[in-house]
């Protein structure tokens, strides 16, 4: 059967609108990074509990509300879905701000609804675009974690400096007016929404679709899926503890001002981490066109040993510019695992398990990245001799798991090929 796809310019205005969202979401869930420091001392706090703040009480949530996430996708309107989630979501950003236990309970909140941005966004993409053009919408949406990481070290940097004329005036802290405008933020995305609609479902199976095909589906390529999930889920670890604790290896280490480190990691971000998103596209379109029929997850193996190695070293780096220009060269290719893993769920899975599959691969990180990468790190903080080891509690973390995913990686990429072969052949 022939497949009508949408035209350009409704594939690229969708993936304009998912990535603003995706863009937003992320900057709520990395927000709160930035004012450790203020949050640590307000509420007499040690890394530790930063650790499980920033992490598991976004990332638990996120994990056991994934599979639910992945299954109204495959099922329900998906636009109105994530206009849904985001109100709710940004409102529990907002308003969460008032007490260690109400920043818990926001962050729950957060996590438990964010689970539906990926599976749902990457559903959309994969009926706007032909499979020879996926990789580039994935790419692009993907440069929403460069777009939201930089918004929330900008925004951060000018929530300061507002919050700062009126705090006084409403009786708050300067962090908690800086939140209340990140979670106000979040009323754009219903608005962006309104500019597109609900596309028609493309590639769907051809045999009927029981209530255990998901099981059934992933029980046939168990060995593919958990070496690629557990191998992407190892290198966001990583990502997620450096996420959670740069600014405050640079406030401790090198003397910098949290400004300092906003404006200047937030120009990293938004610059070298989105050309990294955008070239994602181009490169598997080349190395798939020199007969590589794997080339997604090769992509996701380089990509993910690019990023990581110059991650390991930046923490140890003598000055807070080496430092940070390590960071740079790690940024630059963060994003490739993650364009490349739903690259590679689009090429192996029938529409209708797409959302499922992509919220159990979100299941993953949420549990493994999101929750363990700040606790990792902040559990190192807390019992690495020395009044403040964050250096190589981040370079530590950072080398384990460029080791451990890369080998897992490697191990899985003779299975896929053989996937992809018989999806070609089929």
């Amino acid at each position: 059967m022939t497949i009508s796809w949408p035209s350009a310019r409704q594939a690229w205005t969708m993936t304009a609108v998912l990535t603003f969202a995706y863009t937003i979401a992320f900057l709520h869930r990395i927000g709160l990074s930035l004012f450790v420091e203020p949050i640590r001392a307000d509420f007499h706090l040690t890394d530790t509990q930063v650790g499980l703040l920033t992490g598991a009480c976004f990332a638990l949530p996120y994990t056991l509300f994934a599979p639910l996430s992945g299954w109204l996708v495959d099922r329900f309107n998906r636009c109105s879905l994530l206009a849904g989630a985001g109100l709710i979501w940004s409102a529990a950003t907002g308003f969460g701000i008032f007490s260690y236990a109400i920043l818990m309970i926001g962050r729950i909140v957060t996590g438990a609804v964010q689970s539906i941005v990926q599976p749902g966004s990457a559903s959309l993409i994969a009926d706007m675009f032909h499979p020879d053009k996926r990789a580039a919408g994935y790419g692009v949406f993907a440069a929403g974690t460069a777009f939201g990481t930089a918004g929330a070290y900008f925004a951060g940097a000018l929530a300061v400096s507002l919050s700062a004329r009126w705090a006084d005036g409403l009786g708050l802290h300067e962090w908690q007016v800086a939140m209340l405008l990140f979670g106000s933020l979040g009323l754009f995305i219903p608005l962006a929404l309104l500019c597109v609609r609900e596309p028609v479902r493309q590639e769907l199976s051809e045999e009927a679709v029981t209530r255990g095909a998901v099981i059934h589906f992933v029980r046939g390529r168990i060995w593919t899926l958990a070496t690629l999930f557990g191998g992407v889920a190892i290198a966001f670890l990583a990502m997620y503890g450096q996420l959670a604790f740069m600014p405050s290896l640079f406030i401790r280490k090198y003397g910098w001002t949290a400004d300092d480190v906003a404006v200047t990691f937030g120009g990293i971000a938004a610059v070298v981490g989105a050309l990294g998103s955008f070239s994602v596209g181009p490169l598997t379109t080349w190395l798939a066109g020199r007969g590589n029929n794997h080339a997604s997850w090769t992509i996701c193996l380089f990509g993910t040993f690019a990023c990581l190695a110059p991650g390991a070293l930046a923490p140890i780096m003598p000055t807070g510019a080496l430092c940070m220009t390590m960071f740079a060269i790690s940024g630059a290719f963060a994003n490739f695992p993650a364009v490349a893993v739903l690259a590679v769920i689009s090429e192996i899975t029938p529409n209708e398990l797409r959302g499922q599959l992509t919220a159990l691969y979100t299941a993953l990180v949420g549990l493994c990245s999101a929750a363990l990468g700040p606790l990792v790190v902040g559990l190192l903080n807390d019992n690495l001799p020395g009044s403040s080891p964050i250096d190589l509690s981040l370079s530590w973390t950072f080398a384990g798991c460029a080791i451990l995913s890369a080998g897992l990686l490697i191990a899985g990429m003779p299975g896929f090929r053989r996937l992809k072969l018989g999806v070609l052949a089929g």
